[in-house]
C-alpha cells in the first residue's frame, strides 16, 4: 500500500500536499514552507560561493598579468644585458684580431727584408763578381731556409674566434651569456720577441 505521509525528519504523520522538485521529496502544507526556505537559504551559500570563486579567478588572473609583466621586463632587460655582452666580446676580440694581424704582418715585413738583405742582395753582388765562396752560399741557403719556415709558422699564429656559450646560471633559471676561452691561444708578444730579436 502506498505511504503518502510527508517524509520530512523527523517523522512527519500528515499527509503530503507537494514534492519538490528538487529534491523528489513528499512534504504537507507546513513542511513544503519551511523546506522552500532552507533551499532558498542552501542556494543562497552556493551563490555565494560561486562569487567568491569567480572574484578569486579574477584576482588570480591579475596576478598572473603582474607576474607576466615582471618576467617580460625581466627577459627584456637580460636580453639587452646580454646584448651589451656579446658587443663587448666582439669590440675586444676586433681589437686583439686587428692588432695581431698588424704585428703578423710587421713579422711578414720583416721576414721581407731579411730575405732582401741577406739573400737577394748577396745574390746580385755574387752573380756581378762572378764568383764566392762557399760559406757564403750555405749563409744565404740557411737564410732562405729559415725565412720559408718563419714565413710557413706564421699561419699558426691568427686567432680564431671566441667561443660564445648560453648557459642557465646556478642562482636560478635565468640563462647566462659566457665566454670561453680559446683554445691554442698564441701570445703574439712572446712571437714578436722571438721574431724581432733573431731580425735584429
Amino acid at each position: 500500500m502506498a505511504n503518502y505521509t510527508c517524509t520530512e525528519i523527523p517523522v512527519c504523520t500528515n499527509f503530503q500536499s507537494a514534492i519538490c522538485l528538487h529534491c523528489d521529496r513528499r512534504l504537507c502544507l507546513f513542511h513544503i514552507g519551511e523546506h522552500g526556505r532552507i533551499l532558498s537559504n542552501d542556494l543562497e551559500n552556493l551563490s555565494n560561493e560561486a562569487e567568491a570563486a569567480f572574484d578569486y579567478i579574477n584576482e588570480d588572473s591579475e596576478r598572473n598579468k603582474i607576474t607576466y609583466s615582471n618576467v617580460l621586463a625581466s627577459l627584456n632587460d637580460w636580453r639587452t644585458e646580454q646584448i651589451e655582452k656579446i658587443e663587448q666580446i666582439y669590440q675586444d676580440q676586433l681589437q686583439c684580431v686587428a692588432s695581431q694581424q698588424q704585428t703578423l704582418e710587421f713579422i711578414r715585413h720583416e721576414l721581407l727584408r731579411k730575405l732582401d738583405d741577406d739573400a737577394l742582395q748577396q745574390l746580385r753582388f755574387i752573380q756581378s763578381q762572378q764568383s764566392a765562396s762557399m760559406g757564403v752560399v750555405n749563409l744565404i741557403q740557411q737564410t732562405i731556409k729559415q725565412v720559408r719556415q718563419d714565413s710557413q709558422h706564421l699561419n699558426c699564429l691568427f686567432p680564431t674566434p671566441p667561443t660564445i656559450n648560453i648557459e642557465p646560471s646556478r642562482s636560478n633559471t635565468t640563462p647566462v651569456l659566457t665566454q670561453q676561452s680559446t683554445a691554442g691561444k698564441i701570445n703574439i708578444s712572446t712571437s714578436i720577441h722571438i721574431f724581432v730579436s733573431y731580425y735584429r
